[in-house]
């Protein structure tokens, strides 16, 4: 449990309009800074649902690599495929009659597009202006320019494969001469060469270029090439743009496509046509695979199979599989496994996974749906303004976050695969088993740099070049260097104020935005092998001002230390198994990875809480101090018992430790109950607790914890968790039809061996509206009137919560309420514009609400 299970939305909300203010100090331009402040809090938004939720430090960061990509005007260069070698052979005129037709025909489709759609794409591609320019034109936010250039290009391959009876090559390949699009060999070759120009091409080249590039960059394969059978073209399941995506499922259901199919491959029965008796220890796992488009896909193999903690995992061959189906002709899989714990994916080779499932013993009666995407490979380059390679780069690949509601069918249980990698030190990396899908971005991240968002064709490639440019370093910034303990200047260190985090350069000098310095005095910097330093800034007592002195030096201390020694009970014998970790470790940044504690980043953990393991003599050593005294605890991960050790100098080594095991609680008891009072069977009933905290700002900003083994409830809904240790923090309900429901010990005075834990049915929503002018924010009233909590599902165990949700674009994400929900409301500014009764909605299924 990397950190909290739900994290309020409304806390990033709050910031909004701080983003907005900062943005307009920064850049003088209104409009500029409403657009950037725009991106930002999106940017944020994505962050909240994957990570840590991100603080005022976190979002002046990404702003200011906004802002500083708006004063650069750095031009992003796309890499491309390279192009394949043109034919020389003339077409003859009956294929110029032919192509001039299906060119007219572009045209034709082109004004016949709604206003909105038609003069965003006349702007983009007849008047070669940029999403930035026209979005300043228009007085709209570029999202919206985007969006409206996705959907127009959208609505043109609809319209064209229905004029040629679906058949997209037939208007792609007699169109890629005016693209500037090499023809695979398969392809007519008839129509290579051409240069004739229609009246209107001008409208209809730089179009079709865009349309053309996704039908035709698929590789130059011929049909029965040699190749694994799986291997199927791309363009048969191309994904839709990020916002036509949104559009997949408007009546609440997968869209009614014929599914795909696997050549070659061996279709299971259906799921209805499988079930039965299942033999004693024996579960079966159901679902359906999808593609991003929502579509069945048939013939994938779906796999269980084991992880370890923290184990990140994209391919089903990677770890030991637990159970082995494939998807029948309409997607759906039954799996048959004793194991009831593990990581479902589907795969071939020719598709990978984009979201899998974590399953758990206590939902393993739920249905789990999958989505995949074509498989490709990408591999290249990180470099600098000046084209040297960047080491230790994150290189992540995103896929739009529309795809999620693409199936239009409730995907609470599906977590994104995370597809990310990092340089190393000649600035290369590469990404296998690839989900291509249309409108992913990389998203490259490096602290000292600002960050980089490229849009990536559905394409594979071994070219990937992606540029970091360095962050400046001006006179108006906080400046300062690092040293190592003999004085020397050490480049590369990290250093962060606050949460904020960036490196020095070459010459030990870092900087950061003096509007951070009034969020925090706290600096911190380590680097790998030599230490770390920390210090508090001082600040005016009247204007809240830092003191930052003109020559600012950080001198990181020698090499990290450990505490080493052995671990017995009351009675002296050694204990074995036991975590132990430094409870007062230093929380110094919250990155895309996640958060990053000094001590634990020195002992070889980049990212999140690390600890020693008790070997078989009780012995442990935690790594990576500083030198200073450290808490240490351990914790029994079985009982959840945790003791604290005392508080031991860093370098001890040799002592004996007496873990003191903690007080009882209980018996814990009760019964989970629906809205009426009824007893519900079948519930997941569990504990957990606390390992480590990281505060910033007076605020919780990241926590670190286990869970113990869940019960799952009998047939009047009573639960037993017997005695529990004092160090327990809460029990939770949860299961896959129900919102989860949590309980804390330390709030109940009375006894706890007749507790009732109430759970209401989820009931989806999603909210699209005729124009985004008409709302900006969604939010549910319950019966009574008063405010439910909206909750957005990343994966069965994280969610984000919060009482408004916003719309992007006119549309929300698909979220869950209670089944109290009576209103839906609609706000323009913090102000409700319209109020609609939720008097047919359905538990079970998303209801898509059309406004």
């Amino acid at each position: 449990m990397a950190t909290y299970d739900s994290m309020e939305l409304d806390a990033l909300l709050a910031e909004a309009g701080w983003v907005r203010a900062l943005a307009r100090r920064l850049l003088g331009d209104e409009d500029l800074a409403d657009d950037v402040s725009q991106e930002t809090w999106l940017i944020g938004l994505e962050r909240a649902r994957t990570g840590p939720l991100p603080t005022r430090a976190w979002l002046a960061g990404v702003l200011r690599n906004r802002v500083f990509k708006l004063r650069r005007a750095a031009a992003r260069r796309r890499a491309r495929e390279s192009s394949v070698a043109k034919d020389e052979r003339l077409p003859s005129t009956a294929d110029l009659v032919a192509r001039a037709a299906v060119h007219g025909e572009v045209v034709r489709v082109v004004t016949e597009l709604d206003e909105i759609y038609r003069s965003v794409i006349l702007m983009r591609y007849l008047d070669e202006k940029t999403p930035d320019a026209i979005a300043i034109e228009l007085g709209l936010p570029v999202s919206t320019v985007k969006t409206r250039l996705a959907r127009g290009l959208e609505r043109l391959r609809r319209k064209l494969d229905a004029r040629y009876d679906g058949d997209d090559r037939a208007w792609a390949i007699a169109l890629a001469p005016f693209a500037g699009v090499p023809v695979p060999r398969w392809a007519t070759t008839t129509v290579i060469g051409g240069a004739w120009l229609a009246p209107g091409a001008a409208i209809a080249a730089a179009v079709v270029a865009v349309l053309v590039f996704a039908r035709l960059t698929t590789g130059d394969r011929e049909p029965g090439a040699s190749g694994n059978k799986d291997q199927v073209p791309l363009s048969a399941v191309a994904a839709p743009s990020s916002t036509s995506v949104a559009r997949a499922a408007s009546n609440g259901r997968p869209a009614t496509r014929a599914p795909i199919e696997v050549p070659g491959a061996a279709l299971s029965p259906s799921t209805d046509a499988r079930a039965g008796e299942i033999g004693e220890g024996v579960v079966e796992l159901r679902g359906r695979v999808f593609d991003t488009l929502g579509t069945p896909v048939a013939g994938l193999r779906v796999t269980l199979h084991a992880t370890r903690p923290g184990e990140r995992v994209t391919a089903a061959d990677s770890t030991p599989s637990l159970g082995v189906t494939t998807s029948a002709g309409d997607g759906s899989f039954a799996l048959r496994t004793p194991h009831v714990s593990g990581v479902l994916l589907a795969d071939s080779d020719a598709f990978a996974t984009v979201f899998s499932c974590d399953v758990t013993p206590e939902l393993a009666d739920a249905r789990w749906n999958l989505v995949v995407a074509p498989r490709g490979r990408c591999s290249g380059r990180v470099v600098d303004g000046g084209g040297a390679a960047v080491e230790g780069a994150y290189v992540r690949y995103v896929v739009p976050r529309a795809v999620r509601n693409a199936p239009g069918c409730v995907m609470d249980l599906s977590e994104p695969v995370e597809y990310a990698a990092r340089t190393d030190d000649g600035g290369d990396f590469a990404l296998d088993r690839l989900p291509l899908v249309d409108g992913a971005e990389w998203v490259v991240t490096r602290p000292g740099y600002a960050a980089t968002r490229v849009a990536w064709p559905p394409v594979s490639s071994d070219r990937v070049v992606l540029q970091l440019e360095r962050i400046p370093i001006d006179r108006d910034m906080l400046t300062g260097v690092v040293v190592d303990a003999d004085g020397r200047l050490v480049r590369d260190a990290r250093v962060s104020l606050g949460l904020d985090s960036t490196r020095s350069n070459d010459d030990g000098v870092f900087a950061f935005d003096r509007e951070l310095g009034r969020a925090s005095s706290r600096l911190t910097a380590f680097r790998e092998g030599a230490g770390m330093a920390t210090i508090e800034l001082d600040r005016d007592e009247f204007t809240g001002e830092l003191f930052w002195p003109d020559t600012l030096c950080l001198r990181l201390a020698g090499p990290s230390r450990a505490i080493a020694g052995t671990i017995v009970d009351t009675a002296g014998d050694p204990l074995a198994g036991l975590r132990v970790w430094a409870r007062d470790a230093t929380l110094f940044s919250i990155e895309e990875e996640g958060a990053v504690i000094v001590e634990s980043a020195l002992a070889g953990v980049s990212h999140g809480h690390a600890w020693a393991t008790t070997d078989a003599n009780g012995a442990f050593e935690v790594r990576g101090l500083a030198d200073r005294s450290y808490e240490l605890v351990a914790l029994d991960v079985l009982t959840l018992e945790q003791a604290s050790l005392g508080r031991i100098p860093a370098g001890a080594r040799g002592d004996a430790y007496t873990f003191e095991r903690p007080s009882t609680i209980g018996p814990v008891r009760g019964r989970v109950v629906d809205a009426h009072g009824r007893g519900l069977a079948g519930v997941g009933v569990k504990v957990s607790a606390r390992t480590y905290e990281g505060f910033y700002g007076g605020r919780d900003v990241f926590a670190d914890g286990v869970e113990g083994r869940a019960v799952v409830t009998g047939p009047d809904g009573e639960f037993d968790l017997g005695v529990l240790p004092a160090t327990v923090r809460a029990i939770v309900a949860f299961s896959a039809s129900r919102l989860p429901s949590a309980l804390s010990l330390a709030d109940i005075d009375g006894p706890l061996d007749d507790l009732v834990l109430p759970v209401a049915r989820r009931v989806h929503l999603r909210v699209r509206v005729s124009g985004a002018s008409v709302a900006d924010q969604v939010a549910v009233e319950a019966r009574d009137g008063s405010p439910l909590d909206l909750l957005v599902f990343s994966s069965a165990t994280r969610r984000l919560s919060a009482r408004r949700l916003p719309l992007v674009d006119g549309c929300s994400d698909t979220f869950a309420v209670g089944e109290r929900a009576q209103t839906l409301l609609l706000l323009r500014g913090g102000k409700v514009v319209r109020r609609v009764p939720l008097d047919r909605v359905h538990a079970g299924q998303v209801n898509s609400i059309d406004l």
